[in-house]
């Protein structure tokens, strides 16, 4: 997620912020009651919801997330609108982290994080971008790189399993982004420059992975970056690789799976096939509706129930059927997170403590999403035939 980009899409925030005490933990304070007012309502779950989803006797479903009675076959896969759930324990395999921006490793995954680190599943964490929209000197993305060394450190993960790629973050709109117009560009060796230059860059503690290993910076064209994508996702081959998805509306967002779809496809012509699996952070039911916010909402519901009035794309008979694209909700994989995310309030939930890290994506109109993503589940699709993105199940 780019900072000022994705804040533009979130409307009607209606914030209210009250430091609550001052010194070192005044800025976590600030954005906890930045979101709505009260901790009360930072509650995610106080009454375990999910257990009775782990054993097998419920999952949330339709418009309002009632709760509704299912049998699960295997403690696994919910009957009725086919959910998967699946644990990260020892013995799942290495994982690979591949976000494009610093703040979507926590959105997306800090649970599935903290969960391999306790049962000692290799994890590698990579940043495509910088996440440097609106900065011109750089500043801005070093400051974010250091953020998410921060978070990744209150999930337990070393320094040293986090890479930075260190390209571009120029926009939202597909128009503007760096990676969705890298990838559309004919022209390999096209330099793509941004307000902040021409090449990649890290930390002068922690180099960005081309200077890392070839001594240079990277320059900004598309050879270039499936290039060291390429290298990166060989160099560790994971088992497991988690990303964002084409039907993301960010266009760096969709803009990285197309890159990780075709590299994953070269790499398996050469005897590797990784899963992949594609996660959601920004949907067509827009920022402002989803994920929908509250207490009630211990878990995620679909963008489709959202979308009816809501902006949302809709098929020809009038059903918002489009808004996950080709992907399809019942479908979706529920990864559970562990219990230092689950039934507390914020100042004392692990994922918000790590999401509190990214202080330059927390802007006060953005800060009711971002928390939007602090449940008791993180949802993703596998990717089963990498060509079939436009059929895809």
């Amino acid at each position: 997620m780019g900072a000022s980009p994705r804040t533009s899409r979130v409307r009607n925030a209606n914030l209210r912020c009250e430091p609550l005490f001052a010194q070192e933990n005044a800025r976590f304070a600030v954005i906890l009651r930045c979101c709505v007012g009260r901790r009360s309502r930072f509650a995610v779950g106080r009454d375990s919801q999910w257990e009775e989803i782990r054993s097998g006797k419920r999952f949330a479903v339709g418009r309002d997330s009632q709760w509704e009675e299912s049998k699960v076959v295997d403690g696994r896969k919910g009957l009725g609108v086919g959910m998967e759930v699946r644990e990260i324990t020892e013995g799942f395999g290495s994982i690979m982290v591949l976000v494009p921006h610093e703040d979507d490793e926590i959105l997306m995954c800090a649970g599935i994080m903290e969960n391999a680190v306790k049962h000692g599943v290799e994890l590698t964490v990579v940043m495509a971008t910088n996440g440097d929209y609106g900065s011109s000197d750089g500043a801005d993305g070093r400051a974010r790189l250091r953020e998410t060394l921060a978070g990744l450190k209150v999930l337990g993960v070393p320094e040293d399993r986090a890479v930075f790629l260190g390209y571009a973050d120029t926009g939202m709109p597909e128009e503007d982004s760096f990676l969705f117009g890298l990838y559309h560009e004919a022209d390999g060796e096209k330099v793509h420059p941004s307000h902040c230059g021409v090449s990649t860059y890290g930390l002068p503690e922690k180099e960005e992975f081309h200077k890392e290993n070839y001594g240079e910076h990277g320059r900004y064209t598309r050879n270039g970056f499936r290039g060291d994508l390429k290298e990166v996702i060989t160099k560790y081959r994971p088992r497991h690789i988690f990303t964002t998805a084409e039907e993301d509306t960010h266009g760096d967002h969709s803009g990285l799976f197309l890159f990780v779809r075709d590299v994953l496809e070269e790499c398996e012509g050469e005897g590797y096939r990784p899963k992949l699996y594609c996660g959601i952070v920004h949907s067509r039911a827009g920022d402002e509706n989803w994920p929908r916010r509250g207490t009630e909402m211990p878990v995620f519901d679909s963008p489709e129930v959202l979308a009816d009035g809501m902006g949302g794309e809709k098929s020809p008979d009038g059903k918002a059927d489009k808004v996950l694209g080709n992907l399809k909700w019942e479908n979706r994989i529920v990864f559970p997170v562990p219990d230092s995310m689950r039934g507390k309030p914020l100042d004392e939930n692990k994922k918000a403590a790590a999401l509190a890290k990214h202080v330059t994506a927390l802007k006060p109109d953005a800060v009711d999403f971002l928390y939007a993503f602090v449940k008791e589940e993180e949802i993703f699709w596998e990717i089963e035939e990498m060509r079939e993105s436009d059929e895809r199940q």
